[in-house]
């Protein structure tokens, strides 16, 4: 969840800052959430310069990877939002494992293709 806040513009984390330091004075949230919230909103205030500009002194190549991590964090995020944190983790450990086996199972339909080419070519001979 605290992945989705990277996306929110600065604008509305002040905001967020003042509705959550209201909840915390109405005692609605716990303080300890009060003030991790206020840390991550002041830690991405000041890390954004860095950031940006480390970013943009990199390849695009790198740019794009960074950029399908984000995707595959926002995804994984907005899967545990809908279905929960067991069943998103359950699904990424499939997605996972499916990912890892893939190149075996195209080099298994790559040998058959060849070798089933040899039998048939040995047939009409």
């Amino acid at each position: 969840m605290r992945s989705l806040l990277l996306f929110l513009p600065d604008e509305f984390l002040m905001l967020l800052l003042l509705g959550a330091g209201l909840a915390a004075i109405l005692g609605v949230l716990p303080s300890g959430v009060f003030w991790g919230l206020a840390i991550a909103v002041v830690v991405m205030a000041l890390a954004t310069p860095i950031v940006e500009a480390f970013v943009g002194s990199l390849p695009a190549v790198w740019q794009l990877l960074i950029l399908l991590g984000l995707g595959i964090v926002l995804a994984r995020s907005v899967l545990a939002l809908l279905l929960g944190r067991g069943a998103t983790d359950r699904f990424v450990a499939h997605l996972a494992y499916d990912i890892f086996v893939l190149p075996f199972r195209l080099f298994g339909l790559l040998l058959r293709g060849i070798f089933a080419g040899r039998r048939r070519a040995e047939r009409w001979r």
